[in-house]
């Protein structure tokens, strides 16, 4: 075996710390975790004795998460996340492969990354939550999470 992981076992979870009682949320229906990670801005430092354009690496932006949801009006977790979407609280996050099936925990208002199991951690706000309907479909949302920050990778050990 080489370690390649399958998808299915993922799984997305969201801390809402926005009442009294902070819960650890599961995303539950999502089908595709879209790309996120750093992307750097370069930094243009070319001057009047360069023979060619020169750059240094700025600071990494870590962009947007996007969720495909297969959408149920009657989760609470989808209206949590309908409800926030384009509002400014910010969330932490954590998205957790399918090399284990440990949930994380919230300790003292923190998500708390599971040992056994590959995750990203970060803080995001719901920048979107847009349905589609089409025929002979599933009704499907693109969740876009906004990503403010570094995101923490904890590897399985």
């Amino acid at each position: 075996m080489s370690g390649e992981l399958r998808t299915q076992g993922t799984q997305v979870w969201v801390l809402d710390d926005s009442h009294t009682v902070v819960s650890v949320l599961e995303i539950t229906n999502v089908s595709d975790v879209g790309e996120f990670g750093p992307q750097a801005d370069d930094i243009d430092k070319t001057n009047l004795m360069s023979t060619a354009k020169e750059y240094l690496v700025g600071l990494p932006d870590n962009g947007e998460a996007t969720l495909q949801i297969n959408f149920n009006p009657q989760d609470p977790v989808h209206q949590f996340l309908n409800d926030n979407a384009g509002a400014a609280p910010q969330y932490q996050f954590m998205v957790g492969l399918s090399d284990g099936t440990a949930a994380p925990t919230n300790v003292g208002g923190t998500l708390t990354t599971p040992v056994a199991r590959t995750t990203a951690k970060f803080i995001a706000s719901v920048k979107s939550f847009r349905g589609s309907i089409k025929t002979n479909d599933l009704d499907r949302v693109t969740c876009s999470l906004r990503i403010s920050g570094a995101i923490t990778w904890h590897y399985k050990p």
